[in-house]
């Protein structure tokens, strides 16, 4: 896969995976999940970032 698909890919898993914390949090759930859930995407976010540099 190309640098393009794997850019694709990711975009569109951080943001499903946004779109579940927003569920999570509107519904009061398992704020462990939620937190951990979080703290990937914001690794992932970084390790994206350092990669393109």
């Amino acid at each position: 896969m190309n640098d393009i698909g794997y850019k694709t890919a990711y975009l569109h898993l951080f943001n499903r995976i946004t779109d579940l914390i927003a569920v999570l949090e509107r519904d009061g759930k398992d704020p462990e999940t939620v937190s951990a859930l979080k703290k990937l995407q914001q690794q992932a976010e970084e390790d994206f970032i350092e990669a393109a540099e």
